[in-house]
């Protein structure tokens, strides 16, 4: 039960700088898109990784956590 409280305040903590939003995601999801196209190897590795990043933090975005 306590690991399960510090694991939810672990994974809920703020994050610095500005909060994103669902439409500023998108857009750099539609970015990241367009920069694969051209994207080296290593690049686009990088780039897929963020693309998951995103959809992933998303995704969390519609889920309430009552700590």
């Amino acid at each position: 039960m306590v690991r399960d409280y510090l694991a939810a305040l672990r994974a809920n903590k703020p994050k610095r700088g500005r909060k994103r939003t669902p439409d500023s995601i998108q857009k750099r999801i539609a970015m990241i898109d367009e920069q694969l196209a051209t994207a080296d190897p290593l690049s686009e590795l990088r780039l897929v990784q963020e693309k998951r990043n995103l959809s992933d933090e998303m995704a969390s975005m519609d889920t309430q956590v009552d700590l």
